[in-house]
């Protein structure tokens, strides 16, 4: 997540600028190079290529047949090398060791009881103050709407704008995306064509992609509760809705990761088989 967090810090920079004067030093420039290579070194980076170079190419197993769904045949394919094996073999990938899961484990409960947990937290995380800002004696705690009115108001409306995207906007989709993926798993009606496969895919590797930004709204709030402490002077202090907002994005992501992908084209597997 760090180039969420650069874009934390970013936004923490434009509040603290209205107090004192801020300089960039070389250090933020060089974590935000850092930034963009990992980015670059993620992308480009193929795990079974790797594990092809390393412990060769996976045999794929000879009864196996195309066009004909890997749960009726027996076999399975690792997340971590790509190696194409039989249940038989136990739940551990030969070639990696990786654990892999079953299509007997029905994962679909975890990420319902996930997505219910997270809709919960959301309650209290938008309720509650987030910040407190005390200065000279007096104190304004501001909730997540409330700070992106707040900065809407005096005059930084982008930055108002990502926040609350970032912290109400991406969570709540997240939520609905992934409850409305669950309950199409669960539906007897087969896709019509292979493009609603695709399109649910798409769905799901968008809530994985945007899932991480809602950390924005947290990393501000440590930075700023870190940085901002002048006694009775001006001070910044984290509150509750803190702590609730993190869980909610840290639930829905583990939601996301317990998400089985390949009863998306369960279906559509048994129409071709």
């Amino acid at each position: 997540m760090s180039d969420v967090f650069i874009v934390g810090v970013l936004i923490s920079l434009v509040k603290i600028v209205t107090l004192a004067d801020i300089h960039i030093g070389p250090s933020f420039l060089a974590f935000c190079a850092y930034a963009v290579l990992l980015l670059r070194t993620i992308a480009g980076f193929d795990p079974e290529l790797l594990w092809d170079r390393i412990a060769g190419r996976a045999s794929v197993p000879e009864h196996v047949r195309p066009l004909r769904p890997a749960q009726a045949q027996g076999v399975t394919d690792c997340a971590a090398c790509g190696a194409l094996f039989e249940f038989t073999l136990g739940n551990r990938c030969p070639r990696c060791g990786n654990r892999h899961v079953a299509f007997g484990i029905n994962r679909l409960q975890i990420t319902w009881a996930l997505l219910v947990t997270a809709t919960v937290l959301m309650i209290p995380a938008n309720v509650y103050p987030i910040l407190n800002t005390a200065s000279f004696g007096t104190s304004d705690t501001q909730t997540i709407v409330g700070g992106a009115w707040y900065l809407a108001q005096h005059g930084s409306l982008p930055i108002a704008i990502i926040i609350f995207v970032a912290s109400v906007v991406i969570p709540i989709f997240k939520i609905i995306a992934l409850a409305w993926l669950c309950m199409k798993t669960q539906t007897k009606i087969q896709a019509r064509n292979i493009e609603d496969h695709h399109d649910k895919m798409q769905l799901y590797r968008m809530t994985e992609i945007i899932g991480r930004w809602s950390m924005i709204d947290v990393f501000v709030v440590a930075v700023l509760a870190a940085l901002v402490q002048a006694g009775v002077i001006y001070t910044i202090t984290p509150e509750p809705a803190a702590v609730y907002f993190a869980a909610v994005v840290v639930t829905t992501m583990v939601a996301a990761m317990t998400f089985d992908t390949r009863l998306l084209w369960h279906d559509g597997e048994q129409a071709s088989a």
